[in-house]
């Protein structure tokens, strides 16, 4: 047979429960006033485990808490190598995707039209027109080119630190 363990599903999750388990009450007490004995009854069967899980927590197999307790333990880590190997390579491939989104990026703001930036970043866009009435307009794009090429090292190189672990 199967041992339940509680376990404390969190002071939000506990306020819903509370709150089912007041609507319940709430029938159960209607259905008392008016004489409605299948109603009274239906707010009794509705509220008595809203309150127990609202009090001592939802019951959860042994063996789910304890795998849970470990796969969440290894997620948690901050040891290298803590986490599967699969969670390990799809970081580093969001690594590599998000430094070739930024050169891309970068390319996009020295080359592409005001229209086409201000599409994806209206702020930078605002910014290249004000500097194209002052003539630096390249310098602007420029600069803003420089943010997302140091953020794209910055990913490529954390991804290929990654990779050498």
């Amino acid at each position: 047979m199967t041992k339940y363990v509680w376990k404390d599903p969190g002071t939000k999750v506990r306020i819903m429960f509370g709150c089912a388990a007041l609507i319940a009450v709430l029938v159960f007490i209607d259905g008392l006033l008016k004489g409605e004995i299948l109603r009274a009854l239906a707010g009794a069967v509705f509220a008595w485990p809203f309150l127990t899980f609202m009090i001592k927590g939802v019951p959860v197999p042994e063996e789910w808490a304890r795998s849970v307790g470990r796969q969440m333990d290894n997620i948690l880590s901050m040891r290298p190598g803590g986490t599967s190997r699969v969670f390990h390579w799809v970081i580093i491939a969001l690594g590599v995707v998000i430094g070739l989104a930024s050169f891309f990026g970068a390319y996009l703001l020295l080359t592409a039209s005001l229209d086409t930036i201000e599409s994806f970043l209206p702020t930078a866009a605002r910014g290249i027109r004000r500097a194209a009435e002052r003539d630096s307009e390249m310098s602007e794009r420029m600069g803003f080119a420089v943010i997302f090429i140091f953020a794209g090292g910055a990913a490529l190189f954390t991804a290929w630190k990654r990779a050498k672990e």
